[in-house]
């Protein structure tokens, strides 16, 4: 009896600790909220500034439910200046599309399909990315084989001055 009583009230702690640990993780979809502060990683990230920032666009934060990190971020960010740098290919971490190779272009595949279907109306369309008008750097990639587990990558339309910071982790 003893014990039949402390296995329901072990039962019972575990179960409050598994909510507990959910509930600290859980984090809501942000929708078009992202301020200054939030992007400033992603203008440094890319190598273009804080003093190159206008304004944000859009933007995209997925809800994070799962105790892994699962999530999706997407950031339209109007430049103010592109550093020649990046205009005249000086900085050769930029690159043009298409990519030769299999995995950044599986990386790529998997940044632009992440998040909300809101997000894919003001993202370039993957075909509009294969133009000297958008550049791409990878910031972070991490993949095993084939497969892209997480992904970083920064694209710039140097004719409109916007960045878009996308970033997804499965």
């Amino acid at each position: 009896m003893v014990f039949e009583i402390w296995g329901y009230v072990s039962a019972i702690i575990v179960f409050g600790f598994a909510i507990s640990v959910f509930w600290h993780f859980e984090k809501p979809e942000k929708i078009d909220k992202a301020t200054f502060a939030e992007v400033r990683v992603s203008l440094n990230w890319s190598n273009l500034g804080e003093d190159s920032f206008e304004r944000v666009l859009h933007s995209y934060e997925s809800p994070t439910l799962s105790i892994d990190g699962d999530f999706a971020k997407a950031y339209a960010i109007k430049l103010s200046k592109i550093p020649t740098g990046i205009i005249d290919g000086a900085f050769t971490s930029w690159k043009e599309l298409p990519l030769n190779s299999e995995i950044l272009n599986n990386a790529l595949e998997l940044a632009m399909a992440a998040g909300n279907p809101n997000v894919k109306n003001w993202l370039p369309k993957k075909g509009e990315l294969i133009s000297p008008r958008y550049l791409v750097n990878f910031n972070r990639l991490t993949y095993y084989g084939h497969y892209t587990e997480y992904v970083s990558a920064f694209i710039i339309d140097r004719q409109d001055k916007i960045l878009y910071h996308l970033e997804h982790k499965i």
